[in-house]
């Protein structure tokens, strides 16, 4: 089974072929097996959104409330600088 088909809702590259994935947090975690903590800094400094003004308070808020969460990080938004979706 693809680990995006449960674990990318919101990544537009999910449906593109897996190498389209390399140097995504979650692929090096569950492809590659590193021991990677899918935390805001993992996916916001690879995102086109990171210094996005129109994103700003967005992407505050979304950090701030998911910091303290049990749950990998996850944002509706990300969308990586590598990849065919650019």
């Amino acid at each position: 089974m693809d680990f995006r088909d449960t674990q990318c809702t919101w990544c537009g590259l999910r449906k593109q072929p897996l190498e389209d994935c390399r140097g995504c947090p979650k692929y090096e975690k569950y492809v590659l097996k590193k021991d990677i903590v899918l935390n805001s800094e993992a996916f916001c400094s690879i995102c086109i959104h990171e210094n996005d003004p129109e994103l700003a308070v967005y992407c505050s808020r979304n950090r701030y409330y998911q910091q303290d969460g049990d749950e990998p990080f996850d944002c509706y938004r990300f969308c990586p600088l590598f990849g065919r979706g650019r």
